[in-house]
């Protein structure tokens, strides 16, 4: 049965624009996900987005005019206004559906209505299956790293419980000995089983003789080391490394604030970081902690009297906060499931805080495509023959998280109780 060209019309129609789609089940998107501007910039059409940053206002300011003249003119970094063209690099994710001639040979006699509802939820999938690996990412550094293991055998690996939902049966990994360098182990073994209670994976293949004997390994999607979207991770990182070719070290403006929150509690924790924010002049509207933080949030204090809604976004999803005192008053604080270090018990857990909700300074997922996840139909067709008696296709985002306007009026919070 070939698909008609009225049902490749009404899906090219349906998926021009999928936020409907994308959006639907607000179950499933995490905070910071939601928290994200997504908007078309084309200039990053075959090429790098640009973004001109102006980090300083400068200091060229005293009671004595020729001083300030002087401040002004001599040329040194922040003496006038600090400002820079950020070149950001865009990172292709993809998603592909199959289905077997089988399949399309069952829709053989249905209407066009027909065939477009069977068709069109394998292409549902495909794009939700991308969001959701978006969700995972908007948190991370850009590494590709899911998680480090704790312990190895030769048929299975321990994850962290509190990032078994990183991963499903059929996932296939790839390992490394670090989170970027080190050694990297390239062949994908496939994840046969899940125990959600103990974090244990169960493997297709031996991890110990097809990766390494090493209980400290850090995982990966196969194929996204170092080639997915930097997250809030990469752009806050209070030690200035490097990103996209701008040197930050030394520079709060450019690479956020940091607070170590490791001989506090986990209130204590949570207000140091919101509140030096206050310090550093700039007021948050939004703190996002791990899990485990809200868990303790939860046994420490009375959420019938400090849990309230918040919605977040241009989509206005809808969560449940808690309420935090801090210098300026109140902020909402709520929990995103895949936010924290790769290894919280040994790192402890994060805690970040920022204008997510100003329409200024909140973070931006660029794409280069008119919609955040396209379908690959340049061809004209959305599905078509595959090798092995298959059918398929194909839908991609392609595009970079920025913090490049605000980076530097973010908080990052770590070393908090695990």
């Amino acid at each position: 049965m070939a698909i008609s060209t009225n049902v490749n019309n009404m899906l090219m129609e349906t998926y021009e624009d999928p936020r409907d789609i994308l959006f639907s089940d607000t179950k499933e998107i995490t905070p910071l996900f939601a928290a994200c501007e997504s908007g078309q910039d084309r200039s990053g059409m075959g090429r790098k987005f640009i973004e001109r940053v102006t980090w300083s206002e400068g200091t060229a300011v005293s009671a004595d005019g020729d001083t300030a003249d002087t401040i002004a003119g001599d040329g040194a970094a922040g003496s006038t206004p600090g400002q820079d063209r950020w070149e950001i690099t865009p990172v292709t994710l993809d998603s592909s559906f199959v289905m077997t001639r089988d399949d399309l040979d069952a829709t053989d006699g249905m209407s066009s209505r027909e065939q477009y509802d069977v068709l069109s939820k394998y292409i549902d999938m495909a794009m939700k299956r991308l969001r959701n690996k978006l969700c995972e990412q908007v948190g991370g550094t850009g590494s590709g790293a899911l998680c480090q293991i704790s312990a190895i055998t030769s048929t299975t690996v321990t994850v962290p419980i509190v990032y078994v939902n990183k991963f499903r049966v059929g996932s296939r990994l790839t390992a490394a000995t670090a989170e970027s360098g080190g050694t990297a182990y390239g062949t994908a073994i496939r994840v046969t089983a899940i125990n959600t209670s103990t974090g244990v994976l169960t493997l297709s293949a031996d991890p110990t003789s097809t990766w390494a004997n090493n209980s400290a390994l850090y995982l990966f999607d196969s194929g996204n080391r170092g080639a997915v979207i930097t997250g809030v991770r990469g752009w806050i990182d209070p030690n200035g490394a490097t990103l996209f070719g701008m040197t930050r070290a030394g520079n709060p403006a450019l690479s956020g604030f940091g607070v170590d929150c490791s001989t506090l509690d986990t209130t204590q924790g949570l207000i140091k970081t919101a509140n030096q924010s206050f310090y550093n002049g700039h007021k948050p509207d939004l703190m996002i902690v791990t899990g485990r933080t809200w868990e303790i949030l939860q046994a420490d204090k009375d959420a019938a009297k400090n849990v309230v809604p918040v919605k977040i976004g241009d989509y206005e999803i809808g969560y449940e906060a808690f309420r935090l005192a801090t210098v300026f008053g109140f902020i909402p604080v709520l929990p995103d499931a895949f936010w924290g270090a790769l290894n919280p018990t040994s790192a402890g857990q994060y805690a970040i805080c920022g204008p997510f909700m100003s329409k200024e300074d909140r973070p931006k997922l660029k794409h280069t495509n008119k919609a955040l996840i396209t379908i690959d139909d340049k061809d004209g067709n959305i599905i078509r023959a595959q090798s092995g008696r298959k059918y398929g296709g194909r839908v991609y985002f392609r595009g970079q998280l920025s913090f490049a306007h605000s980076v530097g009026k973010y908080t990052l919070g770590t070393g908090l109780p695990s």
